[in-house]
């Protein structure tokens, strides 16, 4: 690399063809090369035709967010997980449910209530802009060098390991922050948990996921209305079985040339293509992440927490009344067909005798 040379120096002039442009990474790349070399030649962005708009309808929509020189052939592998932006355009901006966030905006709606995770394993994600800054540098640093690998470069674009947080942990956050600051009218109180055990999960998966899935499609079928619930789990369950093939493997991303990229840049361009996450607040910017997609991709008002709460609050009651009674009945079924747990349920004496359905079943010869 020239000495003295800096990214925006390198691409001052320049003209980008870009494919994907429209995509997640896309419009953070356009919005990051737009904003941080103000004497950047043209931006040329390859679009088609894509669910029922033109190409023009797609550049109008891209216009309206918020938000090439053709370097010798470098490999940027990402992370497992590429989430919302840490910062720019702003923080926790994202457009799609695609990962994590897609998990704990499904768990606030209360759809998602059990997943196949690690709790122990560290979570290897990468802001969408983080990787961004890494993708424009490494373009400069392999179009100047002046030695040529005889390999092509390879760059694991990952920063799991600079500040490392377990996927329990990001979890925990996340039912915190949601419980606090709960999402609208969300379909049952959200309760949901990990698990390793596979066949807990099916189980948990049935009962969850899949029943109350059906019984709702049925009641819109007898309403005479469009049935939406098993479609919905259909693609939670294809969503999950991807996330899940991280979430239960550990992974290690050697990363020497990724944070290499870091050293070689002056005072002022750390700052615009920072990589560096080792000092930042990973708890801050989870909750980024969720307030972005309530905002960005559910289109909720963040005004309404107080309604929110209230019916959040409700949900908690009639969670806990239909739990209630759902143990009442097995309790009682398992009394009435095993005799030692009947015996040891009456030895609860007024308390149990008094329960709803349990006390009728292991009290009933008192009652005759």
């Amino acid at each position: 690399m020239e000495a003295n040379m800096s990214v925006r120096d390198f691409y001052r002039g320049r003209n980008i063809l870009l494919t994907g442009g429209s995509g997640f990474m896309g419009k953070v790349l356009i919005e990051k090369l737009l904003y941080s070399i103000p004497d950047l030649g043209n931006i040329y962005v390859l679009m088609r035709p894509k669910r029922g708009k033109s190409f023009t309808q797609r550049l109008e929509d891209m216009q309206r967010l918020p938000v090439i020189y053709l370097f010798p052939i470098t490999i940027a592998k990402l992370g497992p997980t590429v989430c919302p932006t840490v910062l720019e355009p702003m923080s926790g901006w994202v457009d799609s449910l695609n990962g994590p966030v897609g998990l704990m905006l499904g768990a606030g709606k209360g759809v998602i209530r059990t997943m196949l995770c690690d709790g122990s394993l560290n979570a290897q994600v990468i802001p969408v802009d983080t990787a961004i800054n890494a993708l424009i540098v490494m373009g400069m640093v392999e179009a100047t060098k002046k030695e040529k690998s005889p390999t092509v470069p390879v760059y694991n674009l990952n920063n799991g390991h600079q500040n490392p947080m377990t996927w329990g942990r990001v979890l925990q956050i996340g039912k915190v922050y949601g419980r606090k600051y709960p999402l609208e009218w969300p379909l049952w109180y959200p309760n949901g948990d990990i698990t390793t055990n596979r066949i807990l999960h099916e189980i948990y998966r049935l009962l969850f996921h899949l029943l109350p899935a059906y019984f709702i499609d049925l009641l819109m079928l007898i309403l005479g209305q469009k049935r939406f619930m098993v479609r919905i789990q259909d693609r939670i369950s294809q969503g999950l079985d991807v996330l899940q093939y991280f979430t239960m493997r550990p992974w290690t991303f050697p990363c020497p040339n990724y944070d290499s990229l870091q050293t070689i840049l002056n005072d002022e361009e750390k700052i615009i293509y920072n990589m560096d996450h080792r000092t930042s607040n990973r708890e801050e910017y989870l909750r980024a992440c969720i307030e972005g997609g309530r905002i960005y991709c559910l289109k909720e008002d963040p005004n309404k927490i107080g309604r929110n709460r209230a019916y959040h609050n409700f949900l908690f009651t009639l969670d806990c009344i239909v739990k209630f009674f759902f143990w009442m009945l097995i309790f009682s079924y398992l009394a009435s067909w095993f005799e030692p747990v009947k015996v040891m349920f009456s030895y609860g004496g007024p308390v149990v005798k008094y329960l709803p359905i349990l006390g009728k079943t292991v009290f009933e010869d008192d009652q005759i």
